[in-house]
């Protein structure tokens, strides 16, 4: 952007250094001017400042040398009015990780002693879209991640059930399928294949439910709560909606297969769906459930292989 003379940073540092008590120096003599309305990124490899120049800035760390000006006011001798000028997105985890986007507003407001002011923060949520009761925006970032595994893992949660299931098609279906008398006026090969895939969809449905919330608790990193205020309702939300999504997705490709192997017809589709949907998200609802109690991998296996597998 063009910097006219009477232009005003909103940001200006001066000589910055910073060196630490075992003689590091993170900076040294940093001159920088962010301009207002400009938007500027810090790229650096590890141990370039980044953090250390940031924390300076928001007064987290004291600086060695220098003067930093946020909007004219210096940040250690009008560090009120300078910090009033600043908002920072931790990385770390926030106070309370599944309180409302209205509240942790609130309380960012109080820390730096202003007055309630709903209809300000109402007016702000909404310009940013954040004023809806669900946060759609967290939802779908747990929602696209959980979808985004499956294309990584595609051999595992797709190829292999499909062609698994596809064997039971190709010995009970096409091979003897047609020496089996017939159940109710319908071929055998034909009446396997809802029970074949409704087993598909249950069993995944719980997989995958279980090992979505299981495994960033097994690495303690559950990066939608690190990162943005989500109610249990949500979290819950995506990764069931997830877990039911690949699920169906999963069943959808077994019809398919089966289809090259047995003759069969679909004589209530609505219905179908709904029975499949009803699953899906029934058996991803337990499974989430045994990801959150679970404490270890074999916990995780314990009611898929002892409870549900025989009564398969």
């Amino acid at each position: 952007m063009q910097n006219t003379p009477d232009s005003h940073a909103i940001l200006r540092v001066r000589g910055l250094s910073k060196q630490y008590a075992n003689g590091h120096q993170a900076l040294h003599a940093l001159d920088l001017d962010i301009w207002r309305g400009e938007i500027f990124a810090l790229l650096g490899s590890n141990g370039a400042g980044k953090t250390t120049l940031i924390s300076i800035i928001c007064g987290l760390v004291n600086r060695s040398s220098g003067t930093v000006l946020v909007d004219g006011a210096d940040n250690v001798t009008d560090y009120k009015r300078a910090r009033q000028k600043i908002g920072l997105v931790p990385q770390e985890l926030s106070a309370d990780s599944f309180e409302t986007v209205w509240n942790t507003v609130s309380f960012s407001r109080g820390l730096f002693g202003k007055a309630p002011n709903p209809a300000l923060i109402e007016q702000i949520l909404k310009d940013l879209s954040l004023g809806t009761i669900m946060n759609w925006y967290a939802i779908l970032a747990i929602y696209r991640y959980e979808m985004s595994r499956t294309r990584r893992t595609l051999l595992q949660s797709i190829v292999a059930p499909v062609i698994s299931t596809a064997l039971y098609f190709v010995v009970f279906g096409a091979a003897i399928g047609h020496r089996i008398n017939e159940i109710g006026g319908v071929p055998y090969g034909a009446f396997i294949v809802p029970g074949l895939t409704m087993l598909s969809v249950l069993t995944h449905s719980v997989s995958n439910a279980a090992f979505g919330i299981y495994f960033p608790r097994f690495t303690r990193n559950i990066y939608e709560i690190l990162s943005a205020p989500i109610s249990h309702f949500e979290v819950t939300l995506a990764f069931v909606g997830a877990a039911a999504t690949k699920s169906l997705f999963l069943a959808a490709i077994i019809l398919i297969t089966a289809r090259l192997f047995v003759p069969y017809e679909i004589a209530h589709p609505i219905w179908m769906l709904c029975f499949l949907a009803l699953t899906a998200l029934t058996f991803s609802l337990l499974g989430f459930i045994i990801g959150i109690w679970a404490d270890n991998f074999e916990k995780l296996q314990f009611v898929p292989m002892l409870i549900l597998t025989p009564l398969t």
